[in-house]
């Protein structure tokens, strides 16, 4: 059996949080935090399965949404600054190397390869976009 290796250090974070007693809640789209006294204690999530509004409280509140981070912040009056970008991830059916390359400056397209088993993964995230949810796609990224 082929496991896909880039989610495995995310189910293991899951299998670990549901050991200490975690609820963990997929396809829940999160609407806004809930904010009391300064403090973020939750959020009003959509659930997506069944399009029931769902009210979750935490002692802790991690948001980890990438490229959403900010737009979730905003909803309790948190200023996070994020630049959200687009970008292209390529998986090979051969490992071409042993080691990460990356180009170590700036970024720029195809900037960095990563070997994966036995296979690897080139790509590049470096495209500024104003809204993760909305941005074109260049015709040549098609062809």
């Amino acid at each position: 059996m082929r496991l896909l290796i880039p989610f495995l250090a995310s189910e293991a974070n899951v299998a670990s949080a549901r050991e200490y007693g975690a609820e963990v809640l997929n396809y829940h789209d999160v609407l806004n935090l809930i904010s009391v006294a300064g403090r973020v204690v939750g959020a009003v999530c959509k659930d997506l399965i069944h399009g029931e509004i769902v009210e979750i409280h935490s002692d802790i509140v991690i948001n980890a949404a990438g490229a959403w981070a900010g737009k979730i912040a905003s909803t309790a009056n948190l200023s996070l600054q994020i630049l959200p970008g687009k970008g292209t991830m390529l998986a090979i059916n051969h490992r071409i190397l042993n080691t990460v390359v990356n180009r170590c400056k700036l970024p720029t397209d195809g900037d960095i390869i990563v070997p994966i088993h036995t296979v690897a993964v080139i790509g590049t995230t470096d495209v500024q976009v104003p809204d993760p949810d909305h941005f074109a796609i260049e015709p040549w990224k098609c062809a």
